[in-house]
């Protein structure tokens, strides 16, 4: 596949200059001249650096208030620096509190609640209880849950109720501290009484918040709020009750392959397609790639490049796990390949962590370490998932290697490693670690062998 002439693009990300064919792929933001696009990865990138020095400037006001109250004496300034501190704790007590509504009531009436994430920004945690995946991210601030219909009976009114749930715990918190402050005795308590009073006022500015109907975008897709899905779902018409049963199908099909179940997750696909699913072809490349079944996933995407033209989203994906699959094959003859794939990639969505990292990882692999470092830490500043970190991570030692720089290969490799244990590239990444090792070893040896 013959690289093509990069295209038009319609808007260019303001920080890095990455383009986009379509306008509403970036996000525009305010900042000190005016509103500006960003790509995704350079939001991301904004929004962790803004959420840090939020949750930085909140442990310094709370310390230093604290100081102050026991140092100096009651006054209104430590006073303040305390109760915005630990308003920013009440809300971040009162998210988790309010996922966990909607967490609880899905369970209850038969939902699969998928994924429940608590905070913005890198994966910090991810632990599996039962079929749930629970995420905490490292700016703990707003949440989001995944929970999918079994069926479709009374799905509307279900999906309703799990939806005012979470509306529901954080109102009823609110409640519980409004009530105890009106029957506790005035003057005894002081820490007691701020906190159930930054309660009151969290339920408040987060049920009004929620009851808000919008739609917005991050790294997880559109997120709706509940106040939109509280209008919106008496109304769904049955198409869309629909799809919302068969997203229930396509993730039970990725959900037993991350738990290695490859022939059951092909079953799930078969029948999706059975059913005419236009997601069961996607579905099936997800499947043998997450089963690192690369020559299966060589041929498929081959197959279905060959069937376009796709939409330039679409494109972009396809070339990129095919990149991917070529490199992880690990035939140098088609590195070449790899190349002119990753590339066209670049071209259509290059703001992408995941095709900066494939990126990245085929110039490492061309030999051209200085350029696939740059964009594999780029990938990184995008906050992928842990898994992805760790390949990076990967990659970011051998091109350490490749630089020379042996001590800084180890600690990528080091950091990879405590990021994802099981990360299928740390044996690879660390044979190229020793080998490199060994054989500046060998020409120590040989520079302080006496001569003959």
């Amino acid at each position: 596949m013959e690289p093509e002439r990069p295209p038009a693009y319609a808007v260019r990300c303001h920080r890095c200059g990455v383009g986009a064919l379509q306008p509403t792929w970036f996000r525009r933001r305010w900042g000190l001249r005016g509103r500006h696009p960003l790509c995704p990865t350079c939001d991301a990138a904004r929004t962790r650096r803004n959420g840090l020095a939020l949750a930085g400037a909140v442990v310094a006001g709370l310390v230093v208030g604290s100081a102050a109250e026991v140092l100096i004496g009651p006054s209104w300034a430590a006073r303040l620096a305390i109760a915005v501190s630990t308003f920013y704790l009440v809300l971040v007590v009162q998210t988790v509190v309010h996922e966990a509504g909607h967490a609880l009531t899905g369970r209850l009436l038969g939902f699969w609640v998928h994924r429940v994430v608590i905070g913005e920004g890198r994966p910090l945690l991810e632990r599996r209880w039962g079929d749930t995946v629970v995420e905490v991210r490292e700016i703990p601030l707003g949440g989001a849950t995944w929970a999918l219909p079994r069926s479709a009976r009374r799905y509307r009114l279900r999906q309703w109720v799990v939806v005012a749930a979470g509306l529901g715990a954080t109102a009823a918190v609110g409640l519980t501290a409004l009530r105890w402050q009106a029957h506790a005795q005035p003057g005894t308590r002081t820490v007691a009484g701020l906190l159930s009073a930054e309660l009151v006022l969290t339920s408040f500015v987060l049920v009004v918040i929620n009851l808000v109907p919008r739609r917005t975008r991050s790294v997880d897709g559109e997120v709706v709020s509940d106040g939109w899905q509280l209008v919106t779902l008496p109304f769904l018409g049955r198409d869309q009750v629909a799809e919302a049963v068969a997203d229930h199908d396509r993730l039970a099909v990725l959900a037993h392959a991350g738990r290695g179940d490859v022939d059951e997750a092909l079953q799930g696909v078969a029948a999706l397609a059975a059913v005419g699913d236009e997601a069961a072809e996607p579905l099936r490349l997800a499947v043998l790639e997450t089963a690192q079944r690369w020559d299966e996933v060589v041929a498929l995407v081959e197959r279905r490049l060959a069937d376009g033209p796709w939409h330039p989203q679409e494109e972009a994906w396809l070339c990129n796990d095919l990149a991917w699959a070529l490199l992880m094959v690990g035939d140098a003859d088609r590195l070449g390949d790899a190349d002119r794939c990753s590339a066209r990639a670049m071209a259509l969505r290059g703001w992408s962590p995941g095709v900066l990292g494939t990126r990245g990882a085929v110039l490492v692999a061309r030999g051209r370490p200085e350029e696939g470092l740059a964009l594999l830490e780029a990938s990184q500043a995008g906050g992928p998932a842990p898994a992805g970190r760790a390949l990076n991570g990967c990659w970011m030692a051998m091109a350490e290697v490749g630089r020379g720089e042996i001590d800084a290969g180890r600690r990528h490799l080091a950091e990879a490693r405590r990021t994802d244990p099981d990360c299928p590239l740390l044996a690879r990444a660390a044979a190229a670690v020793e080998d490199a090792a060994l054989d500046q070893a060998r020409v120590r040896a040989l520079g302080e062998a006496p001569s003959g």
